[in-house]
Order: structure tokens, then C-alpha cells, then sequence
């Protein structure tokens, strides 16, 4: 299974307003902010005699940045629309290959019993690996189900940051002319290339846990001989490591998701 189904939530919130207000009303609201700088500055070069013409114009190149925020956020989004592809077509295979390797063991068990009688002796006489091919398919089956669930809520929940960048990209530049919050324009910044690196981190994560699991499930893949008892050790065996490998590789990706999230976006604030 791919997370596809970001890039169709993007194209989505592309045509829909979450917030309730329009990008416009925030460019107006961005607008009023400038008008009051604009007013302090001429209330400023008139009681203090001072020549602030260049506060005016830079207040104005403000205005053409507002004016112009629709085309540098869609340009910014281009430059990074191969992310999102990436994103949506990374796999996670996770604990999804188990089926298969149940189903291929429970055959070794059974290879050679021709009739009913031959599969009921090697049931009874196979039965504790059985079950435990058995519980590490449930086991997997639940913790997929959890793993999927986890993984997009935090590619959902950084989509929605990067909704919300956007949506105060003209108050972030609005606020920076003002002298208590001249620095909201660069930390707004900071976290745009914060939020998009945490894409890239995202795609890392998916990856890296589909390599620990196939390593640590070959780690556990031993054969013991050739004889029917040396094939039953064997799968049972190989059925705890499954247990076991579902178990560490779910925690390693929780973990390093948690981990990765928090040291990103404090990195870039």
C-alpha cells in the first residue's frame, strides 16, 4: 500500500477552503496591518522632522510582496511538487508480506500429507508452530493496521501545517515591518523549508523500516537439517522471529517518526 491518497487530499485543499476565510481576506488583513505602519511612519517623519521616505518604500515593496503571495506560494509548491510524488508513491510494505510467508510456511508443514489422516498427524504434532505462525499473522494484521494509521496522521498532519504556512504567508510579512515582530517573515521561512525537509525525513522512515524488517526477518530464516523435525524447528522458530520483527520494527518507526518530527521542526523555528 502507497499514501497516493496525500496527493489527492493536496488537490483537494487546493479547491477548498478549511479555515473558513479566503486567502484574500487575509491579504486584506495583511494590507490594514501596512496601512497602520505606513501612518506611524508619516506620524513619525512629521513630529520628529526625520526623513523616513525609505521606511515608505520599503513598506511598499511589502505590498507588492502581498500583492504577489498567490504567485510565490503556487512557484514555491512547484519547486517542491516532486516531494509530495515521492511521498504519495513510497510503499509501505511493512508487515505486509507476512501473509505470504505464513502461507508458504504452513505448506513446508504440510508438504508430503497426501490424504486427511497425514495432515491431522502433522496438525497435532505441529500445533505450537502452528499457532505461532497463526498469532504472528494476527499480530501483523493489527499492527499494520496501527502502523498505517500512525504513519498518515503525520504525513496528514504535515500537510495540513503546510496549509497553514500558506494561509499566514501575508500576515507573516505584514507583522515583520513592525519592530516587535521584524523577525516573523524569517521564522516563517524556516519553518516552510522545516515542514517540506520533514517530507524528506518521512520518505527516509518508510524506507529504513522496510530494510530492518526483510533484514531481521532473514536473520531469522534458519534452517535446521533436512528431516521433517528439523523443518518444524526451523518454523517455529521463524514464526517467533516474526513476532518479534513485527513488534521491534513498529516501535523503531514510532520512535524515529516521533523523534524525527520534533527535532525538525525545532531545528527550523
Amino acid at each position: 500500500m502507497d499514501f497516493s491518497f496525500i496527493n489527492e487530499l493536496i488537490k483537494e485543499l487546493n479547491n477548498t477552503d478549511i479555515f473558513r476565510y479566503s486567502f484574500t481576506g487575509v491579504k486584506i488583513l495583511a494590507f490594514a496591518l501596512l496601512s497602520f505602519r505606513l501612518i506611524e511612519s508619516f506620524f513619525k517623519t512629521t513630529i520628529d522632522g526625520d526623513n523616513r521616505m525609505g521606511n515608505v518604500f520599503s513598506i511598499a515593496g511589502y505590498a507588492v510582496i502581498i500583492m504577489s503571495s498567490d504567485w510565490i506560494i503556487d512557484s514555491i509548491e512547484d519547486i517542491f511538487s516532486g516531494l509530495d510524488i515521492v511521498m504519495g508513491s513510497t510503499k509501505s510494505d511493512l508487515f505486509f508480506e507476512l501473509s505470504d510467508i505464513v502461507q508458504e510456511r504452513m505448506d513446508l508443514l504440510f508438504l508430503g500429507a497426501d490424504n486427511w489422516w497425514d495432515k491431522v498427524s502433522v496438525f497435532i504434532s505441529s500445533i505450537i508452530t502452528i499457532i505461532g505462525l497463526l498469532l504472528a499473522l494476527i499480530l501483523g494484521a493489527l499492527f499494520k493496521l496501527a502502523d498505517l494509521s500512525i504513519t498518515a496522521g503525520y504525513l496528514v498532519q504535515r500537510v495540513f501545517i503546510i496549509q497553514l504556512l500558506k494561509f499566514l504567508f501575508p500576515l507573516a510579512i505584514a507583522l515583520s515591518t513592525f519592530s516587535g515582530t521584524q523577525k516573523f517573515f524569517y521564522s516563517w521561512i524556516l519553518r516552510y523549508i522545516g515542514v517540506f525537509i520533514l517530507g524528506i525525513a518521512y520518505i527516509g522512515i518508510i524506507n529504513l523500516s522496510s530494510l530492518i524488517q526483510n533484514i531481521l526477518m532473514r536473520q531469522f530464516d534458519v534452517h535446521y537439517g533436512d528431516t521433517m523435525s528439523g523443518e518444524t524447528l526451523s518454523i517455529s522458530l521463524f514464526s517467533s522471529g516474526l513476532i518479534i520483527t513485527v513488534v521491534v520494527v513498529f516501535v523503531i518507526k514510532i520512535k524515529l517518526l516521533n523523534s524525527v518530527t520534533s527535532y525538525v521542526l525545532g531545528m527550523f523555528q
